[in-house]
């Protein structure tokens, strides 16, 4: 292959003075054309190498984002339906105590949730006010039966009828010993409330005389609910442990599906 000067002088052997001049020229103008142009093709492609190495890096940086920000919103949504979940699972759990509580004494669960609920502003909690009206209906007809034990002196000091008392729900023997005792002074009330069920019986005296009002107030604000409604919710429970498990079941192959397409933006740069 000729060299670069070669070439030049072989085109002046080939034509007269000028022209030789002239083809050198044009030449030479055509090389350093032709080199600025591999020069620009040359930047051209480099620039393009790094546009595209900062493509993939934008790219991997991008996925980065769209992972997180799925991950964010998975965290998200299971946060607020763990929450949802556990208030209701709370209220469902609750109110399926007070049908089993109710349901024990024979009474409605409407009364004994109303009932409860007053009890609950003294800190008595469900569980130990169905224990009350246990231990007192126990006492009531104790004395009915056989003319003594602990509840003697109630009867006997306020001469009240224990084989009427004795025919009354729970719910509504409490009520009645509460009219009984309305005008007892607060040291009255608790001796006959610890004779007449035990010493829990006595953190009711506050607002033993005051059931009724008190029973209207929790169904007025949904907090006793008709026998209906609390049985359908108590009955949930077993369906919201099973919901809680095809909601753990699905989660898990929702986790599944998306590790393939979200794998690819784990790389490392």
């Amino acid at each position: 292959m000729k060299s670069k000067r070669e070439h030049e002088v072989a085109l002046i052997i080939t034509g007269d003075g000028k022209g030789g001049v002239k083809a050198v020229r044009a030449n030479r103008e055509e090389l350093d054309k032709l080199t600025q142009q591999q020069e620009k093709g040359k930047k051209k492609t480099e620039q393009y190498g790094k546009a595209h190495k900062n493509a993939e890096k934008d790219i991997s940086g991008f996925g980065k984002v769209v992972q997180r920000g799925a991950q964010l919103v998975t965290a998200a949504a299971a946060a607020t339906t763990a929450a949802l979940t556990a208030m209701y699972n709370s209220r469902s759990r609750a109110v399926e105590e007070s049908v089993n509580q109710a349901q024990a004494l024979g009474i409605s669960s409407e009364a004994f949730m109303g009932q409860a609920y007053a009890a609950s502003f003294l800190g008595i909690e469900t569980q130990k006010y169905g224990d009350i009206l246990r231990d007192t209906t126990v006492r009531v007809q104790e004395f009915a039966a056989m003319g003594t034990g602990a509840a003697a002196d109630f009867f006997e000091i306020m001469k009240v009828d224990v084989q009427e008392l004795a025919k009354l729900k729970p719910d509504e023997l409490m009520r009645r010993i509460g009219d009984e005792i309305t005008d007892l002074n607060q040291n009255q009330r608790i001796m006959f409330l610890d004779q007449l069920g035990s010493q829990d019986a006595v953190l009711l005296g506050n607002i033993i005389t005051q059931l009724d009002q008190m029973e209207s107030e929790a169904r007025a604000i949904g907090v006793a609910l008709s026998d209906v409604d609390a049985q359908m919710l108590a009955d949930s429970v077993a369906g919201l442990t099973r919901m809680e498990g095809v909601a753990t079941g699905a989660a898990n192959q929702i986790s599944v599906g998306l590790a393939p397409n979200l794998k690819i933006f784990s790389a490392e740069d």
